[in-house]
């Protein structure tokens, strides 16, 4: 009703006023950092009050909303506020002067939170096994392993394969696994391979 505009309100009691006021309250009573129990798959209904400008109260209510989400759970709504033209509709809120300073200073967290988050990934994406699932990761700590023993123990070959195309057939191994036999167990193949007496200069855990 609040969104619709003040012409629409046609209660006596309570006064249109009171209610924004109110919302307002309780807004600022919010958490801005408690979990909630949504799940959007769009932003629409919020970008839709965050466009509100003739009831700023609507638009103080979906801006804390976009806040409280991208610093909960930024890695599910950062990307989907930035698909949605989210981040340009905060900056034209940022410049408009129509709404008041908390909805500006929480549009601007809102901006802050994704730009934080970009940075994160781009970071991760940097440092090896970042963006390779558990059991890749797994694969490759043992072709780090494996490469590492073929140079101590060259007696030794992996797989029934010349030396020359050791390293290479070992690091493409996880994406072309053989189709009679189980990821598993094609794990294990690996490692049963190994000599059975580790270098010296390995831990136990880094043996397994």
């Amino acid at each position: 009703m609040a969104s619709d505009g003040p012409n629409t309100w046609t209660l006596d009691v309570p006064r249109r006023e009171v209610v924004l006021q109110r919302m307002v309250d309780a807004i600022n009573r919010w958490d801005l950092r408690t979990e909630r129990n949504i799940n959007y798959r769009s932003f629409e209904p919020i970008s839709y009050l965050a466009k509100i400008y003739h009831t700023p109260q609507c638009q103080h209510w979906a801006v804390w909303a976009l806040a409280n989400l991208t610093t909960v759970y930024p890695a599910k709504y950062c990307f989907l506020l930035e698909s949605e033209g989210g981040l340009t509709l905060l900056q034209e809120i940022i410049q408009h002067d129509q709404p008041y300073g908390q909805i500006k200073e929480l549009a601007m967290m809102v901006i802050k939170n994704c730009r934080q988050f970009r940075e994160q990934v781009a970071l991760h994406s940097s440092t090896p096994h970042s963006d390779i699932t558990e059991s890749e990761e797994i694969w490759q700590q043992l072709t780090d392993r494996g490469c590492q023993w073929l140079l101590l123990t060259p007696e030794h070959h992996l797989l029934d394969i010349t030396e020359s195309e050791e390293i290479w057939t070992i690091a493409s191994y996880p994406s072309t696994p053989p189709s009679d036999i189980t990821e598993s167990e094609e794990i294990w193949s690996v490692a049963l391979s190994y000599p059975s007496t580790p270098p010296s200069d390995i831990t136990e855990s880094e043996e397994i």
